[in-house]
C-alpha cells in the first residue's frame, strides 16, 4: 500500500514540476514565453522588444514569473490577440497588475471564448513599431 502511495506522489510531482526557464530568446529582442498549454496542448507566446514598448502575441497564463520578465523591460506592455480564444481570463489580470493594453479583431468581439474586455478592437491592424507588421 505504501508503495502505491509513492508512486502515486511521484506521478504527480512529476506532472507539476516543470524546469524550463520562463522564456527563450529566440533572437535579439524576440523571446517565446514557456510553459504555454490550452487545454494541455502546448501554445506559443512571444515578446517583442521594441524602442517604446513591449509587444506581445497572445496573453501568457499568469505567473510571478512571467510578470518579472515582462516588466523586466520597464516598458509599456501591449498584446495582439490572434484570435478571440486567445483572450483567457488571465487576460483581465494582467491588465490590472501591469497595464496591459489588449487589442484584438473587431470579428472576435463577440467571440464566445472572449473572457475579457480588450482596450481596442480594430478593423486595420494599428502601427505597433517601425519594423513590425502583422498580417
Amino acid at each position: 500500500m505504501t508503495f502505491t502511495y509513492i508512486g502515486l506522489f511521484i506521478f504527480l510531482f512529476s506532472c507539476t514540476t516543470n524546469n524550463e526557464p520562463v522564456y527563450t530568446k529566440l533572437q535579439p529582442n524576440i523571446y517565446e514565453i514557456n510553459n504555454q498549454h490550452f487545454y494541455s496542448e502546448k501554445v506559443h507566446t512571444y515578446l517583442i522588444e521594441l524602442d517604446d514598448k513591449v509587444l506581445l502575441f497572445d496573453i501568457p497564463t499568469y505567473s510571478d514569473e512571467i510578470k518579472e520578465f515582462i516588466t523586466s523591460f520597464k516598458k509599456p506592455a501591449f498584446v495582439i490577440l490572434s484570435h478571440g480564444s486567445c483572450g483567457i481570463s488571465d487576460g483581465t489580470k494582467w491588465q490590472k497588475e501591469i497595464g496591459l493594453k489588449v487589442y484584438a479583431h473587431e470579428a472576435d468581439a463577440n467571440h464566445p471564448w472572449l473572457r475579457m474586455k480588450p482596450d481596442v478592437f480594430f478593423t486595420e491592424m494599428p502601427k505597433l513599431g517601425e519594423n513590425i507588421e502583422v498580417i
